[in-house]
């Protein structure tokens, strides 16, 4: 049977009553195929032509049919399909955390490139890899038609030219242009930028410069309403933002409404015919053009460091305002590291609706195609001419994965060897999943196939969201940390490792005989260290004064 999906979204079940039932018996070589109901809606001819079709893929399969079993080897990728690709951590116990096979004995996954744990670093690192290669590319609008719809609506069209690529140089010159330019207009460490505008080469350029100054990026949707977009301006109290000349008039409206912002860059809009006025007296409005102007390409200096929150996400927010999603230069790098999935619902939907704009005939001959790619696919089997055309076309393989903001997109991705359908694959290796038994709707780890509430730890995990510790506190559990922290055996194991690491290099003194274990990170925001990481002795003593004499007593 096809996939229930593609037979839905092509209309299978709204075709024309009158049906011509054509019982196919070629199935792709060696199987005898499945088969196959053609409905008939305008005549002998289509139902003529289908069978042609049917015939020319038994002929196809003939002739290619050996060099299949000498060259595709489909045993070998059965058998890579099928192998074991993660497990509990624990063998036997389902209820132990499950990792990809690659990580299972060892550390999860947290960096791409030794000793780049930030985004900055991490960027530098590619530019000095790569640096001559082609990073991003922008084609060119050459004119923009607009059509009035009878609903009032204007459709654009766009005519789009070659593409014309930047090295990541010269993308790494304009970023330090930009980054420097921020410097020069005022722009601090940790004050928060808003990128208010749809993906364009401007857009990461920008979100490059930010992760090099410490400046925490705080994205916007392009399509959020004004409501959504005045809220989220407001809770993060930026003083800067960058968006679209499209999308500059509601970062004004918001402003006319009392949200504080005194810079906006603007990117420059590809329509010519596009008119805004570009002054306020109450805000510095200037282009992208003139930021990089101000700036300067020589080499910036990164100033982040892994634990630093690089971007507020604000997410669509399906049950009432959008939440922003915290998420340090540890949480995206680790994610990286183990290989995000790319989205590609997009593709799928433009393919399905050109396809249902077609005749009946063509829709046929599409499911007729796509349910023999699908058969041979699940069997071993793969078409030299086909694969080459979907390599090309769409950059395949194309695989399912599983995630969500709150882990930067990482969560699950299907092994490319994996034949099967209707699968999301093993968790990646930055990350491992707990199965949480849910009584209610009978799902246990301890099924036959296990089953449970997906829980996702791992350095890809977000912070938390802004200005929400409740929905934090719901979303986010450390407490598993805290209980540990509070074990007597853990503090007495740790206790041991510490004498045992100090035996012989501290005088009698100097080894400490009680220990404190703190679930909170030490870190420059929390005012017990400083930037360099050095310990503020006399404010950690104020903080801990209690449990201090606690240990003392």
């Amino acid at each position: 049977m096809a996939d229930n999906g593609v037979n839905e979204e092509l209309g299978k079940n709204n075709q024309p009553v009158y049906i011509s039932a054509v019982i196919f018996l070629l199935k792709p070589v060696p199987v005898w195929t499945q088969t196959w109901v053609v409905r008939c809606a305008e005549g002998i001819d289509e139902l003529l032509e289908t069978i042609a079709t049917q015939i020319l893929f038994f002929v196809y399969d003939l002739i290619v049919f050996i060099p299949f079993k000498i060259w595709a080897d489909p045993s070998q990728k059965l058998r890579m399909s099928q192998r074991s690709k993660a497990g509990p951590v624990k063998d036997g116990d389902p209820t132990s955390p499950w990792r990809h096979n690659n990580v299972k004995e060892g550390p999860l996954a947290s960096h791409v490139f030794e000793g780049c744990h930030t985004l900055a670093e991490q960027w530098n690192e590619c530019v000095r890899r790569y640096g001559d290669l082609d990073c991003l590319g922008t084609r060119e609008v050459l004119s923009i038609h607009k059509e009035k719809q009878k609903t009032g609506k204007i459709f654009e069209k766009w005519e789009m030219g070659n593409y014309h690529w930047r090295s990541f140089k010269n993308v790494d010159e304009r970023v330090n242009m930009v980054a420097s330019g921020l410097s020069s207009l005022g722009c601090k460490k940790n004050d928060k930028i808003i990128l208010f505008a749809e993906t364009r080469e401007e857009w990461m350029t920008t979100a490059l410069a930010c992760f090099k100054s410490c400046l925490p990026v705080v994205t916007v949707y392009a399509t959020l309403g004004d409501e959504a977009v005045e809220y989220a301006l407001k809770e993060v109290d930026a003083k800067t933002v960058f968006t679209s000349e499209i999308l500059l008039p509601k970062v004004l409206k918001a402003i006319k409404n009392g949200i504080q912002v005194s810079k906006i860059i603007f990117f420059a809009s590809p329509d010519p015919q596009t008119e805004h006025k570009h002054d306020d007296e109450n805000v510095q409005i200037i282009s992208f053009e003139d930021l990089l102007n101000q700036g300067s390409p020589e080499a910036f200096e990164p100033r982040s460091s892994p634990e630093d929150i690089a971007v507020i996400m604000y997410t669509s927010g399906t049950t009432g305002n959008p939440k922003g999603v915290m998420i340090s230069h540890e949480n995206i790098v680790a994610a990286v590291a183990g290989q995000i999935p790319a989205v590609m619902d997009r593709i799928y939907k433009a393919v399905i609706e050109e396809v249902n704009s077609n005749s009946l005939l063509f829709r046929e001959m599409f499911r007729a195609c796509y349910e023999r790619k699908r058969a041979r696919y699940e069997e071993g089997y793969t078409s030299f001419i086909l694969n080459k055309f979907m390599n090309i076309c769409f950059c395949c393989p194309v695989v399912q994965g599983y995630g969500l903001t709150e882990t930067c997109g990482a969560g699950t991705l299907a092994d490319t060897h994996d034949l099967s359908t209707g699968t999301v694959g093993p968790p990646l290796t930055s990350i491992e999943i707990l199965l949480e038994e849910w009584k209610e709707a009978g799902y246990s780890p301890h099924n036959e196939t296990p089953q449970g509430e997906v829980l996702i730890g791992g350095k890809s995990v977000a912070i938390g969201y802004y200005n929400n510790p409740e929905k934090t506190k719901i979303g986010i559990s450390d407490g598993d940390i805290e209980s540990l922290c509070n074990n007597k055996d853990m503090v007495s194991a740790v206790l041991k490792d510490v004498h045992s690491h100090v035996n012989g290099k501290l005088q009698k003194v100097e080894v400490p005989r009680k220990i404190l274990l703190c679930p909170e990170a030490w870190t420059p925001a929390t005012g017990l260290v400083t930037e360099a990481l050095k310990l503020k002795r006399k404010t950690i003593e104020k903080q801990f004064r209690e449990q201090i004499d606690e240990l003392y007593s």
